[in-house]
């Protein structure tokens, strides 16, 4: 029987479809499982580990003790924010997102985030690529009365997202949000809005305040979602 003779390009080609079966697609939905992670940890009471490891020193029991201190963050269910939901939808054929439900006694408020396919192609084929490469995002930010049916307004933005520390930090991109808005029955648009420089980032409670504060400056002065860290 005789063997198969590859020439040299085309085994490197063929090994690298057989390692790594990684598509525009999965990158997007390794992203979007990330984000949807650290949103549900921001509403979990219990997310700060507090077990210790045996056989280590006093030193480092109380270097580990001071990190986390220095990353504990009230969750927001701690705050009297109930998370409803988050969902990943990958049945687009352009972009993928993530829809986030929660309410307070002020409302309830609706965060879609979206990644476009094209966001998910590395523009270098020959060079490495990861759902970290992924840094840009759009985002739908609605609010709905506390019976849930009547929208009160909506905004949009485009945003940067990166990693620093292990940690989601966010900016604003000044290029105005083009997607257009999702069907719905008496939508109030958003007033133009003026980003924020993109070199001022967010951690993603930030961010979520952010959300909220820029609502209100678009559609009125109503008490709602406050965060706090200690």
């Amino acid at each position: 029987m005789k063997s198969k003779i590859l020439r040299y390009s085309d085994f490197v080609n063929e090994n690298k479809i057989n390692e790594a079966n990684d598509t525009p697609e999965t990158y997007i939905k390794g992203k979007l499982m990330e984000l949807k992670k650290a949103v549900d940890d921001l509403f979990n009471e219990d997310n700060v580990d507090e077990t210790e490891e045996e056989n280590i020193s006093i030193n480092q029991a109380k270097e580990n003790s001071n990190k986390k201190s220095k990353k504990r963050v009230v969750s927001l269910s701690e705050q009297g924010v109930k998370l409803h939901s988050s969902e990943i939808s990958v049945y687009s054929q352009t972009d993928d997102s993530l829809t986030v439900k929660y309410s307070d006694g002020d409302g309830v408020y609706n965060l879609y985030i979206s990644i476009n396919i094209k966001d998910g192609i590395p523009k270098d084929p020959n060079a490495d690529f990861s759902s970290d490469d992924i840094t840009k995002m759009y985002v739908k930010f609605k609010k709905y009365g506390v019976d849930e049916i009547d929208l009160i307004g909506q905004t949009t933005h485009n945003v940067n997202i990166e990693k620093e520390d292990g940690e989601f930090k966010l900016s604003l991109n000044k290029k105005p949000a083009a997607q257009a808005p999702a069907q719905g029955q008496n939508q109030q648009e958003a007033p133009t809005q003026e980003e924020t420089p993109e070199s001022e980032k967010m951690s993603l409670l930030e961010f979520l305040e952010f959300l909220k504060s820029d609502f209100d400056d678009k559609y009125g002065e109503n008490k709602g979602l406050e965060y706090e860290t200690e």
